[in-house]
């Protein structure tokens, strides 16, 4: 008996499960199945950024870290052509994803996007976005002084990591 359940769920999972994440994504991620929802964050590696990007935010809140780690990887693919689309989730409500759409942007390429959206990170509640949002300026700050300020401001923020992480960010303006 357990040998035919087994064989009807890999049957399944292969044929039922890609024409459901191909033709519904949103739907997938959804799934309580995680191999569906992990097919799904691997379906929208080849979705256009623009529609892509919004689900694999929520991907990174999955509670099942796998599902988390291959939305990452797909942001970083996506980000690396469409650098800027990434920006556009920077608002969202989820602390968890806020912080690993500016690890991803961190890790970019120096100067591949615009700086300038992240400033708004720097007054976020969370110390951990603050950071992320610092170092994120420090990569990709393409000399814009308004910037300059905004992380000159981040020297009196509580966090002594924080505070380092301006000192630093300000001697890369420097440079």
């Amino acid at each position: 008996m357990t040998r035919f359940v087994g064989s009807w769920l890999i049957l399944f999972v292969s044929c039922v499960v890609p024409s459901l994440v191909q033709a519904e994504p949103a739907i997938a991620l959804n799934d309580h199945n995680p191999e569906v929802r992990r097919a799904a964050v691997t379906q929208l590696r080849r979705v256009p950024a623009t529609q892509a990007i919004p689900l694999l935010c929520l991907a990174m809140n999955d509670r099942d870290k796998t599902i988390v780690f291959a939305a990452y990887d797909a942001l970083r693919e996506h980000a690396l052509t469409a650098p800027n689309e990434l920006l556009h989730e920077l608002n969202h409500p989820l602390e968890s994803v806020r912080f690993g759409l500016l690890r991803v942007i961190v890790a970019l390429p120096s100067q591949s996007i615009d700086a300038l959206p992240l400033q708004t990170l720097l007054f976020d509640a969370s110390p951990r976005i603050r950071l992320q949002a610092v170092q994120a300026i420090a990569r990709h700050h393409q000399q814009q002084p308004v910037l300059r300020e905004s992380i000159r401001r981040m020297i009196l923020d509580p966090s002594t990591e924080i505070k380092q992480a301006a000192r630093d960010c300000l001697d890369r303006f420097d440079e």
